[in-house]
């Protein structure tokens, strides 16, 4: 039985947020006081290309948050067709939650993975669909357990 059913879309708040961080960076590295004569000028160029490559890669990891996700009892979460696990406690925040979760069939395995993170921002869903989804997240008795266990 499932105690959450929703839709993700892609979060336009957090492909902004990281369009600005990567553009305040890229501005930080282009306004910094570099010396015409002095060797680190050189250093600009691959700065700026790797700060460029960076937001392209978290562009890409951002649209690849959607999907359906499936809340079930026990941890267990059905999200991008395969069922995950999750192993830490959400953080929570009003922007979002951010989850850490792990392949179901790893989980039982002791092939070690890293886990993922899987980010549910509060815009990538209907208001009430987000309310629904925080408060099941928050109210989960499994949470509490885990932090007076650690």
């Amino acid at each position: 039985m499932a105690l959450w059913y929703g839709e993700l879309r892609v979060s336009l708040r957090t492909r902004l947020f990281s369009s600005g961080v990567h553009g305040v960076i890229a501005l930080a590295a282009l306004l910094a006081p570099w010396f015409a004569n002095s060797f680190y000028v050189w250093l600009l160029p691959p700065i700026i290309i790797s700060i460029v490559v960076s937001w392209i890669r978290s562009q890409r990891n951002i649209m690849q948050c959607r999907g359906k996700l499936i809340l079930f009892r026990g941890n267990k979460v059905h999200w991008q067709k395969e069922r995950w696990k999750i192993t830490q406690p959400p953080w929570l925040s009003r922007y979002g939650i951010m989850l850490t979760l792990r392949t179901f069939e790893q989980a039982e395995s002791f092939c070690l993975r890293p886990n993922i993170q899987l980010w549910v921002a509060s815009d990538s869903m209907s208001v009430e669909a987000w309310r629904s989804f925080s408060q099941i997240m928050r109210s989960t008795e499994l949470w509490k357990e885990k932090a007076e266990r650690a």
